[in-house]
């Protein structure tokens, strides 16, 4: 069988400009952080922003900050938590706040740090890379296991997503092979089997479809895999390697509840259907015995 795979848009790890214009040599990290605090001084916080805009008065914000402390959630959740914006406030704010943000191609510039005409290539360089990723951002925003995760740290998401297509009767994995990685289904239907014992023979197990995953047992210790994964149709799937997934929720709290209440579901509804079929398996050979 030939087998042909595609892998596009691989996320080694977040990108944003300045680590872009590091990675091409045309500025030091010393020239980067020192750019990104004159941003950041230049900038208006959300909560300047939001009086500014008369969503908020220095009451309220004094009432929020108090509502805040007592919580680990940033000011526009605490905000928004205990009804003083709404979401649709939030995300005006921070686009009214993002219009005051100098760039930080035009302060490396303004600092002589990189000439205006190289910036310029740079930049539309970089638009090219960062519109594959949002590409990314949008096909993890329709997979079930991440819809209750953050826009911001979905996004941080996809720069660590492989994203891969396969054609039909391609094997993903074998039985045996090293578990490193798990999956998530964006389009297609897989089949499930296991090798018999002493036989070329494939028995099939069950199919996994859409918005499913699969290999995340790779997630808890690095094992090998106890079944064979092969496309029944065309199929695309978001790869993530278990490192570095492991890393991106160490840093991400928000994400790991709601992404290992998903993967914790899957396996027991995986034990269940092993237990249904050691049933059933029981069930046929007392039927055996009976007649015997």
């Amino acid at each position: 069988m030939n087998i042909k795979r595609q892998k596009r848009y691989i996320m080694e790890s977040k990108l944003y400009f300045g680590k872009y214009l590091i990675s091409q040599n045309l500025a030091g990290e010393g020239d980067v952080l020192e750019a990104l605090h004159y941003q950041s001084e230049m900038t208006p916080s959300f909560i300047d922003m939001s009086c500014k805009l008369s969503v908020l008065d220095m009451k309220e914000v004094y009432e929020i900050l108090t509502y805040q402390a007592d919580t680990d959630l940033s000011f526009e959740e605490a905000a928004h938590r205990a009804g003083y914006i709404t979401e649709e406030q939030i995300v005006h704010i921070n686009q009214e706040r993002e219009k005051l943000r100098p760039h930080l191609g035009d302060i490396l510039v303004h600092f002589n740090k990189i000439p205006k005409e190289v910036m310029y290539c740079e930049i539309q360089k970089y638009q090219i890379i960062k519109e594959k990723y949002h590409d990314v951002f949008r096909l993890l925003s329709n997979i079930t296991i991440f819809k209750e995760i953050g826009s911001n740290i979905l996004e941080s998401l996809a720069y660590i997503a492989s994203i891969e297509t396969y054609n039909k009767d391609e094997i993903i994995y074998q039985q045996d092979d090293v578990g490193k990685c798990f999956y998530c289904v964006y389009s297609g239907t897989l089949k499930v089997t296991r090798s018999a014992p002493n036989s070329n023979e494939q028995i099939y197990l069950y199919t996994i479809r859409e918005n499913d995953i699969f290999g995340e047992a790779a997630l808890f210790e690095e094992s090998r895999r106890s079944t064979n994964i092969v496309t029944i149709t065309e199929a695309t799937l978001v790869r993530f390697e278990r490192d570095t997934f492991l890393n991106f929720l160490k840093h991400n709290h928000k994400a790991s509840y709601p992404v290992f209440m998903f993967i914790v579901k899957r396996l027991y509804a995986k034990l269940q259907m092993a237990n249904s079929e050691i049933e059933s398996g029981k069930k046929h050979l007392l039927h055996l015995d009976k007649h015997m």
